[in-house]
């Protein structure tokens, strides 16, 4: 006979929405929302936030001077609101952390006395992560209906973002969360699709785009620089600074190979006081990013970041004498992984083959990719882990045939679909990992590849019945 036992961490929201609505003739359109909340994640003088909201529209095409003809509905558009987030935070995170393990305190008399210590730091100032976006933009339909087009910018403040601090290490103590700082995203979003039929040819086309800028806006005057996912051995590998993207990668650029020891020692004289590294021909070139003649954990800088700049996302379906055709297509450009695929802490563990064929075998070998390595420290937190993890992606590709009504009437249905099915078949991408969509844990480690299990492609075959 056994026992269960389990944590509980209970928490609670209480919140009040109200709404306006109004609309005048098809024409004006106004709506207006202001939201409370109430959440227990926070200390009791932190738990409430107001969240408003406001939008409106202009459908033109309705208005009395409207004469083009070709133009079925044409609706100018614009909003503004914000949302809170408490996703970043559990319970009781705002409070100090006091333990007793391992703790015991001798009296006088040689008695052990139980006693406690600080194990957390405690934030009660911090507060909801709010969202605030506006949003600009129009709706078009034309030619009977068949086009339609849509068109936003849009620009999002994530404010006080929610995450863990980096609170001087002579603390002594785990960083609290703290309200960080401020993010930017902004861009414009594009939707277009086409959709006809030709006799007994039903088709149809959509295409959706979407440009990102992502940004850190604002930092805690209190903080330099938030550091965020970390590797066995090699550290910090992304960071939340100004100025930069959001949780980008942070570690050292380099610039070519040695390919000699006459180049190594023209470099160490060309900085002047390289004491706490030993390039050996072969070795990554290291750019002195900080300028003062050595290479330490300061010339760590930007390498890259996970943030795609474009977005692209289509359907296209066709139609014909029962007869159907779907394709889903997906992609992303612009953003970039870290290969921590072969982690130094574990030196039996695979490597990409790309390692060993891309490698410096000797001078002249290449100028690109360093000799092989297990461990080295400065090579593992380079520029040389990071990759472009752009990629498009065949979704799907389905085809299918429904049988004529009146052959399956006698049966008691209504209709009768065969389908054959490829899902996630084709990726193009140049990302020598498994996948360029690689995942995460947590927000801070976005684009960090550790290897998870990839997305099975699949081939199926199936039946759709309605009765």
């Amino acid at each position: 006979k056994g026992d269960v036992s389990g944590n509980i961490t209970p928490s609670s929201m209480q919140s009040y929405f109200g709404r306006i609505t109004y609309a005048y003739d098809n024409k004006y359109l106004f709506q207006a929302t202001l939201r409370n909340d109430n959440s227990s994640l926070f200390a009791p003088d932190k738990r409430s936030g107001y969240f408003p909201a406001v939008s409106a529209g202009w459908v033109i095409s309705n208005e009395s001077f409207w004469g083009l003809e070709a133009v079925n509905n044409l609706k100018f558009r614009a909003s503004w609101g914000e949302n809170g987030s408490t996703s970043n935070i559990q319970a009781g995170q705002w409070k100090a952390l006091v333990t007793k393990d391992g703790l015991k305190y001798p009296d006088a008399l040689g008695n052990y006395h139980t006693v406690g210590e600080l194990k957390a730091l405690p934030n009660e100032d911090i507060t909801w992560e709010t969202t605030e976006q506006t949003d600009l933009g129009f709706d078009l339909r034309a030619f009977n209906n068949k086009l339609s087009l849509g068109f936003d910018y849009y620009k999002k403040v994530t404010r006080d973002l929610l995450t863990p601090s980096s609170p001087p290490l002579s603390t002594g103590y785990p960083a609290p969360y703290a309200n960080a700082g401020d993010v930017t995203n902004k861009g414009i979003e594009i939707e277009l699709g086409w959709r006809e039929t030709q006799r007994q040819l039903n088709y149809g086309i959509n295409l959706n785009l979407t440009t990102i800028n992502n940004e850190v806006t604002f930092l805690n005057p209190l903080l330099t620089r938030v550091d965020g996912a970390s590797l066995p051995v090699l550290g910090t590998i992304t960071s939340f600074e100004l100025g930069k993207p959001v949780w980008y990668f942070r570690g050292y650029k380099t610039d070519g190979i040695f390919q000699n020891q006459a180049q190594v020692d023209a470099y160490k004289t060309s900085l002047g006081s390289v004491t706490t590294w030993n390039p050996t021909p072969g070795s990554p070139i290291v750019v002195d990013a900080n300028g003062d003649g050595d290479i330490t954990d300061q010339d760590k800088t930007y390498i890259g970041d996970p943030h795609h700049d474009l977005l692209i996302a289509s359907t296209i379906d066709f139609e014909y004498k029962g007869f159907d055709l779907k394709i889903f297509l997906q992609g992303a450009f612009g953003g970039e992984n870290f290969i921590a695929l072969a982690i130094v802490d574990n030196r039996p563990s695979n490597r990409p083959e790309y390692f060993f064929t891309d490698r410096w075998t000797g001078e002249g070998s290449t100028n690109s990719f360093p000799k092989a390595t297990y461990s080295d420290p400065i090579f593992y937190s380079s520029d040389l882990m990071v990759q472009d993890a752009s990629y498009v992606k065949i979704k799907q590709i389905q085809l299918g045939y429904s049988l004529k009504p009146e052959l399956i009437r006698q049966m008691g249905m209504s209709s009768l679909r065969i389908y054959l099915s490829l899902d996630d078949y084709f990726t193009f991408t140049k990302y020598k990992g498994i996948d360029p969509e690689v995942g995460s844990f947590s927000n801070n480690s976005q684009g960090i590849d550790r290897g998870l299990y990839p997305i099975a492609s699949r081939f199926m075959t199936g039946l759709s019945v309605t009765f």
